[in-house]
């Protein structure tokens, strides 16, 4: 469910007008690294260190330059941890005794966990996932709103069956629904001003 929702996501994304989407309820996984300790016991490391590593590994570090005779030289951080791969190859340790490097993985298993208590949402007693489409400001809602929904209607005949997809809250036509009512009001008051005036003044 949550593959179809960036899915439909990255599809939504390029309607011309829709400034973001956002996604909510998807399950939302924690990386678990579960040390085992006699293998740890021997090395000059303690869990403390192995969090510390992780941690400095994952901190993003601003971009800047290198000033050299020549000029400078423009530099870019790494952006950090992005999978288990990343971590497992962490290296956590040195030895000269064994002439080689310990990684994380050497010495711990690194897994994925959903996290508990996680935002959900139901459709009846189906599983459902939020997207929330955010248009740019000073734009014709109600044309992007099409736009949308014939997005929608693509992204549906490749969607399994099993799997449906709701409007929970379509602004784009409460705002058409504004206007229509707010012309016929309008012309509502022009045809009574007008009447008023016929029966004041005569044809």
């Amino acid at each position: 469910l949550a593959d179809y929702a960036e899915t439909s996501k990255m599809a939504l994304e390029q309607v011309e007008g829709v400034k973001r989407i956002t996604i909510e309820g998807a399950p939302q996984k924690d990386i678990v690294v579960t040390v085992e300790t006699n293998k740890i016991n021997h090395l000059a490391l303690s869990i403390k260190d192995i969090y510390d590593l992780i941690q400095a590994q994952n901190l993003s570090i601003p971009s800047g330059a290198i000033d050299t005779p020549s000029g400078k030289i423009n530099i870019t951080s790494p952006s950090g941890l992005e999978d288990i791969g990343d971590i497992e190859n962490l290296i956590v340790f040195g030895s000269k005794n064994n002439n080689g490097l310990v990684r994380l993985k050497d010495i711990a298993t690194v897994d994925f966990e959903y996290k508990k208590n996680n935002l959900s949402f139901k459709q009846g007693e189906d599983n459902a996932i939020l997207l929330t489409v955010y248009f740019d400001e000073n734009q014709n809602i109600v044309l992007i709103g099409e736009d949308v929904r014939d997005s929608i209607d693509k992204l549906n005949t490749q969607l399994p069956d099993s799997l449906n997809i709701r409007e929970v809250l379509f602004q784009p036509e409460e705002v058409s629904k504004s206007i229509n009512n707010f012309i016929i009001n309008l012309l509502e008051g022009i045809a009574f001003v007008v009447l008023v005036v016929l029966i004041g003044m005569g044809l």
